[in-house]
């Protein structure tokens, strides 16, 4: 029975380490580009050199309606995330110019949504920002019609506020707030899927609880979630901070925890 219930976490916890997303990156290139392009200003607007713009805060094109799902797109990619285009008839996730990118801010947020396994946290006017949200997530502005205008990368959270990078305009580390008074004052929250993974050798858990009595602790022995449910682990740790944890029996913190990170 003990053999069992080991094999059990090993084998829950490795379904959920697929998503491989890393906001670090994401954030660096957001950085590194957001005042600028990363595109051959002497090639049209469409051409890939390595990507295309859609703005005129560059090169100077026509707006072609803006660079911001182009950029956002880039920096995901960054990321981790594997591109953006579908086969499917009218898909959200379109990959164009260059075979990976999504030139518009709803399509990109549906993209997120229907196809890298994204979530919707809120929406709303003026929507404050959820707890939850972290770096490395977006949010899509838009209108009291549901339809997205904007979108933009979140680099920091401070106070209970998320600061943003965009194109079109270049915004870094800026308030998410700054187009307070636009049309584009509907937020949709949108977080990245929270990774687990193991950051050390699986650890046998000597208990004779039931396979289902496992608790989750931060590091200082506090208890974060009280029943665990290891086929459904994504979702019942999506509202905590990114970090190091440790799953172990009910009341056995000391010498029987299995460490894991979320990202």
């Amino acid at each position: 029975m003990f053999v069992v219930r080991f094999f059990c976490i090993v084998l829950c916890l490795s379904v959920l380490v697929a998503h491989a997303y890393d906001p670090d990156p994401a954030i660096a290139y957001a950085e590194l580009w957001y005042d600028d392009c990363n595109h051959e200003c002497t090639s049209l607007y469409r051409e890939c050199t390595p990507w295309s713009y859609w703005g005129m805060d560059c090169c100077g094109y026509p707006s072609k309606g803006g660079d911001c799902a182009n950029f956002i797109s880039q920096c995901l990619i960054a990321g981790g995330e594997s591109g953006f285009n579908d086969t499917k008839p009218n898909p959200p996730c379109r990959g164009f110019p260059c075979g990976k990118e999504e030139i518009g801010a709803n399509n990109l947020g549906e993209c997120l949504k229907q196809y890298h396994g994204w979530r919707e946290i809120a929406y709303g006017k003026r929507e404050p920002m959820p707890a939850s949200m972290k770096p490395g997530d977006v949010i899509v502005y838009g209108k009291s019609s549901g339809w997205g205008t904007h979108i933009a990368l979140i680099v920091r959270v401070e106070d209970g506020k998320a600061y943003i990078a965009a194109h079109s305009s270049p915004q870094f580390d800026r308030v998410y707030t700054y187009l307070t008074g636009s049309s584009h004052e509907y937020y949709r929250w949108i977080q990245a899927p929270r990774t687990v993974t193991s950051v050390a050798a699986p650890t046998v858990l000597q208990s004779k609880d039931e396979p289902s009595a496992y608790a989750l602790y931060t590091l200082d022995g506090r208890k974060v979630i009280a029943d665990v449910n290891l086929t459904g682990f994504s979702s019942q740790t999506a509202h905590l901070p990114r970090g190091t944890y440790f799953l172990c029996p009910q009341g056995r913190f000391a010498g029987t925890a299995r460490p894991i990170v979320l990202k």
